[in-house]
C-alpha cells in the first residue's frame, strides 16, 4: 500500500496494488489479487542467517498475546522460523510479480535500496526461475528484505467443499501482511501468472468490482472492505502495528445456500458452525432469504454472492482487533446497482 502525495482518492489518501491473474491460471483465473505466492524451501534457507539480523527475529512477534495461525507454529528444520520465512516469501514474490523490492540497507535504520533497472530485470528473471537466487541477490547488492515493515493482517484458508475441490484440487493457507510505503512505485506485472497491475483506492476497487470492471477474489474483497475503515495511510500503519499484538485467527469460509443467494460465513457469525470440518466441510442449506437472515442474526461476519458483481461483506464483529466492516459500503453497493 502506498500513499499518493496527500491527495485523496475515494475517501483515502493511499492506494492498494492489485494484480490481475491470467485467464490460464488454474487457481482464480482473471481474479484481481494482492502480490504473493507459494512459499519455497529457499525462504527457510540458513543462507538468510548471513543476511538478516537474527537478534531482531523476536521483534516480529513481540507483544502478541492473542491466537496464532497454526502455520506459524510449525517447528522449522532450519534457523529461520515461519514468521520470518513467510515474510521473506512475501517480499520475494512481490519482487517476482511486480519488480517492487521491499528492502533496506544492511544497517537497522538503512534506507530503501534502489537497484538499476537493468539489474532488476536480470535478477527478477533469475529469482523467478530459482527462488534460491533471491538471497544471493541480496548479498550481491548488500540488501536486506525489510520484513520488519510487513505487519501481520489476516490468515485465510481455502474452503474444502466438494464443489471447490472439483474446480481446483489445490488449497491454500495464506498469510496477509500490510506494507505501507510513502510513494507509489511503478509495478511491472510478469505477463505470465499476471497480465495487468494497477493501484486502487480501497473504495474505488470495490466500486470497480460492483461495476464488473474487475473481479476481486473473496479474501481480497473482504480485506479491502476492512481497509475502508482507514482513510489515512499513517492511521492505517499505526493501527496495523497495534492490531498485530492481538493475534490472528484463521479465516475459514463455510458456504451456506439460502433461498435467494449463497453466503460465505466466517468465525464470529451466528451461522458459523461450532466445529467446522477443515478437510471436508459440506455446503449447508437454510430455508430463509438474505434479508431474513440479516435481520434475525445478531452477530454478522459474512460475504454474500448474488452473482460475482453483487458480492458484498457484512460484518459487525471485532475479530482480533479488526473493527466491523463500514456499513456505508452496503449502501454504496445498493445505490450503485440501483442506477445500473
Amino acid at each position: 500500500m502506498k500513499s499518493v502525495g496527500g491527495q485523496e482518492y475515494m475517501g483515502s489518501n493511499y492506494k492498494v496494488l492489485m494484480l490481475k491473474r491470467s485467464s490460464k491460471s488454474s487457481f482464480m483465473p482473471n481474479a484481481h489479487v494482492f502480490p504473493g505466492g507459494v512459499i519455497d524451501r529457499a525462504d527457510y534457507s540458513d543462507e538468510w542467517l548471513d543476511v538478516l539480523d537474527t537478534n531482531l527475529f523476536s521483534s516480529l512477534t513481540a507483544g502478541i498475546n492473542g491466537p496464532r495461525p497454526p502455520s506459524t507454529l510449525y517447528e522449522s528444520k532450519t534457523g529461520i522460523p515461519p514468521d520470518v520465512a513467510f515474510r521473506i516469501c512475501a517480499v520475494r514474490e512481490t519482487f517476482e510479480e511486480t519488480g517492487i523490492l521491499i528492502s533496506r540497507g544492511q544497517s537497522s535504520n538503512g534506507a530503501p535500496v534502489l537497484m538499476k533497472e537493468d539489474d532488476i530485470i536480470k535478477w527478477r528473471m533469475r529469482v523467478t526461475e530459482d527462488a534460491a537466487q533471491f538471497v544471493r541477490m541480496c548479498r550481491a547488492f548488500k540488501i536486506v528484505p525489510n520484513i520488519w515493515e510487513l505487519y501481520e493482517w489476516a490468515n485465510w484458508l481455502t474452503p474444502s467443499t466438494d464443489k471447490v475441490k472439483r474446480g481446483n484440487r489445490r488449497r491454500y493457507n495464506t498469510m496477509f501482511y500490510i506494507a505501507c510505503m510513502e510513494s507509489i512505485i511503478d509495478a511491472f506485472h510478469d505477463d505470465k501468472e499476471t497480465v495487468s497491475s494497477k493501484w486502487y483506492a480501497p473504495v474505488k476497487g470495490l466500486s470497480e468490482h460492483w461495476m464488473s470492471n474487475v473481479w476481486l477474489a473473496p479474501p481480497q474483497f473482504y480485506e479491502i472492505s476492512r481497509l475502508a475503515n482507514f482513510p489515512d495511510l499513517s492511521e492505517l500503519k499505526s493501527f496495523a502495528i497495534e492490531r498485530q499484538k492481538k493475534g490472528c485467527t484463521c479465516s475459514y469460509p463455510v458456504m451456506i445456500e439460502l433461498n435467494d443467494c449463497v453466503i460465505s460465513v466466517l468465525k464470529g457469525d451466528d451461522l458459523y458452525p461450532e466445529e467446522p470440518d477443515l478437510h471436508n466441510q459440506p455446503v449447508l442449506s437454510i430455508d430463509t432469504t438474505t434479508s431474513e437472515s440479516l435481520s434475525s442474526s445478531k452477530n454478522l461476519n459474512r460475504l454474500e454472492f448474488v452473482g460475482m458483481p453483487h458480492q458484498c461483506v457484512t460484518s459487525n464483529v471485532d475479530i482480533c482487533g479488526h473493527p466491523a466492516i463500514p456499513s456505508f459500503l452496503r449502501k454504496c453497493r445498493n445505490a450503485l446497482h440501483s442506477k445500473l
